[in-house]
C-alpha cells in the first residue's frame, strides 16, 4: 500500500502482513502485540521518527523497515515489551529501540545507512529496570555510534564508525550482568569505547581472547582474536 502519511492506533492484537510505502511518515500503535511486514518511509512525523511502532505487548518485525535512502537524517523507533527483528531494519539517521524485557535481533540493523557519519543505534532492554531483559543477537547491529543497554548480552557483532573512515564512532555497552560476545570485536584507534557490567570487578564473558590496548590519547582499543582462548 502507497501511501501518504500512515497513523494508526490498533487494538489487541494487530498483524500489518501487507507492505506499507509511505510518501512521507508511519506511526503504528497497539494495545497489546503487533507484527508488522515491510514498512518505507521518506520523511520524519513530528515526533520525530519516519517510522515509529509501540505496543503494550510484543513486536515483532517480519518485513524490512527502510526509510528514504536519499534523504538524512530519517529515524526509525520501537518500543514495546518485547521485541523480534526478524528483517533488516535500516535508517539513514537513528534507530532507537526500548523494550521493557528482552530484544532478539536476528537480521542487521543498520542508522546512519547514507555514510555521513549521523546516525545512532541506541538499543535498551529491561526499560523498567527489573533486571529480567535481555539483549539476545546473532546478526550485525552497525551504525555511527552504537549505545547498548541491558542486563545481559548475548552474542552479536557490533560496529561502530560504519563509514569506516576516522571519525569517531562510539561503542558502549552496559549492563547490571554479562557481556557474552562470540564474535570478533575490532576498535581501531579512532572509536571510543565503553564497556560496564555488573558491580566491582568485572571478568567478561567472550568465547575469544579479549585484549585492552591503549592506544592514542585516552581512548582504548579492544581486540578479540579468533581461536584463541
Amino acid at each position: 500500500t502507497t501511501t501518504g502519511s500512515t497513523e494508526l492506533a490498533a487494538g489487541n492484537n494487530v498483524e500489518l502482513d501487507g507492505s506499507i510505502d509511505a510518501g512521507t511518515y508511519v506511526i503504528v500503535a497497539a494495545q497489546e502485540n503487533l507484527t508488522v511486514g515491510p514498512i518505507s518511509a521518506d520523511a520524519n512525523s513530528p515526533l520525530g521518527q519516519a517510522i515509529k511502532l509501540g505496543a503494550g505487548g510484543n513486536v515483532t518485525v517480519d518485513g524490512a523497515l527502510s526509510t528514504d535512502p536519499g534523504t538524512a537524517g530519517l529515524n526509525i523507533a520501537i518500543d514495546p515489551v518485547d521485541v523480534d527483528i526478524n528483517s533488516t531494519i535500516t535508517a539513514t539517521g537513528d534507530v532507537d529501540i526500548t523494550a521493557s524485557n528482552n530484544i532478539d535481533i536476528s537480521a542487521t540493523v543498520t542508522a546512519d545507512s547514507d555514510q555521513d557519519d549521523a546516525g545512532t543505534v541506541t538499543l535498551t532492554a529491561d526499560d523498567d529496570n527489573t533486571a529480567g531483559g535481555n539483549l539476545i543477537s546473532t546478526s550485525t547491529v552497525r551504525g555511527e555510534n552504537l549505545v547498548i543497554t541491558a542486563a545481559n548480552v548475548d552474542g552479536g557483532i557490533y560496529q561502530a564508525d560504519y563509514a569506516d573512515n576516522g571519525t569517531d564512532g562510539d561503542l558502549f555497552m552496559n549492563t547490571s550482568g554479562t557481556i557474552g560476545l562470540n564474535n570478533n570485536i575490532a576498535i581501531t584507534d579512532s572509536y571510543a569505547e565503553g564497556f560496564e557490567a555488573g558491580l566491582g570487578p568485572w571478568e567478561p564473558v567472550i568465547d575469544e581472547e579479549l585484549q585492552w590496548e591503549w592506544t592514542t590519547g585516552t581512548r582504548d582499543g579492544v581486540s578479540a582474536h579468533s581461536g584463541e582462548a
